[in-house]
C-alpha cells in the first residue's frame, strides 16, 4: 500500500507541471532595466536641499544619494535612501512610480553631528525627454537633536542620463 501511495504522488508531481498553461504565470523581469538609468539634479526640501543622484539597479530598486545643507542652519549634509516600486500608477497611459523605502541623513553643523533614519514614499514622473520629477514625503527619528521625529518632505527634478 506504501508503495502504490508513493507511486501516485510521484506521479502526480511530475504530471501536474506538465499540465500547466505556460501564460499562466505571471513574472517579473529583475533585469530588463534599460542601460544608462543614472539620475542626476537638484532637490529642494525639508530638512536637506542640494544634489541629488539615483541609480536604478533594477526596474523595482533604486539607490539615492543627496548632498546638500540643512535650511535652518548652516551645516553640511549627506542623505541616502533605497526605493522600491511599490506600484505604477497609470494615468491616461503614462506611468507614476509610487515607490518606498528607508532613508538616512547625516548632518555636520560645527562640532555636532545629527543623524535622522526612517522611511521614505516617493511619487515620480518621467517626461518623454530626459527629465524626472518627484515629490518624496516620510518621517524620520532623530538622534543628537531638539525634535524626536520630524515630517521630511522634498520636490527634486532630475536629468536622465
Amino acid at each position: 500500500m506504501k508503495k502504490i501511495t508513493f507511486i501516485i504522488i510521484l506521479s502526480f508531481i511530475f504530471f501536474i507541471p506538465l499540465c500547466a498553461e505556460p501564460n499562466g504565470v505571471n513574472t517579473v523581469n529583475l533585469d530588463n532595466i534599460e542601460p544608462g538609468k543614472l539620475r542626476a539634479g537638484l532637490e529642494l526640501g525639508w530638512p536637506v536641499s542640494g544634489v541629488t543622484a539615483g541609480y536604478h539597479i533594477t526596474d523595482l530598486m533604486e539607490v539615492n544619494v543627496t548632498v546638500g545643507s540643512l535650511l535652518q542652519r548652516n551645516s553640511f549634509a549627506l542623505g541616502g535612501s533605497l526605493l522600491f516600486t511599490l506600484v505604477n500608477l497609470e494615468v491616461e497611459d503614462q506611468k507614476l512610480p509610487l515607490n518606498v523605502g528607508p532613508l538616512a541623513y547625516v548632518a555636520f553643523t560645527g562640532n555636532d553631528l545629527d543623524a535622522s533614519v526612517g522611511a521614505i514614499t516617493r511619487l515620480e514622473y518621467d517626461f518623454n525627454f530626459p527629465l524626472n520629477l518627484y515629490f518624496q514625503a516620510g518621517m524620520v527619528v532623530n538622534i543628537g537633536q531638539d525634535s524626536l521625529f520630524s515630517w521630511p518632505f522634498a520636490l527634486g527634478a532630475r536629468y536622465i542620463f
